[in-house]
């Protein structure tokens, strides 16, 4: 699974002499994956987030949010936002996209219901 691939890529870099601080860990959010991976991937990213270092979820205006919410790239946003806020509660901490604004309210809105 892409956790094992993860965990055996750090150990490498590791190996090879990068310091295990400078490790992100980015699951490859719509990298010759189905749409049905792509959303295994995101409800199982706590199993990544458990190798210990942080998680990058780049899923801005990807495909299969495309295909879920039937809008083009330019209208993802939306979907974009709920997907970082889910990653979010799943322990994800970096996120790449394309508009900033609206993922940090999704994660705030997040952040307010983990601690209320």
């Amino acid at each position: 699974a892409v956790a094992t691939e993860l965990a055996a890529s750090r150990r490498a870099a590791t190996a090879a002499g990068v310091p295990d601080a400078a490790i992100v860990l980015d699951p490859g959010f719509g990298f010759g994956k189905t749409p049905s991976q792509n959303w295994q991937l995101l409800d199982g990213l706590d199993a990544i987030v458990a190798l210990g270092r942080p998680v990058l979820a780049a899923v801005s205006r990807k495909r299969f949010l495309g295909e879920a919410t039937g809008q083009p790239i330019e209208g993802r946003d939306a979907a974009t936002a709920a997907a970082c806020a889910l990653a979010a509660d799943r322990g994800a901490r970096l996120f790449r996209v394309h508009e900033p604004a609206a993922v940090r309210d999704a994660l705030r809105v997040a952040e307010a219901v983990r601690w209320h």
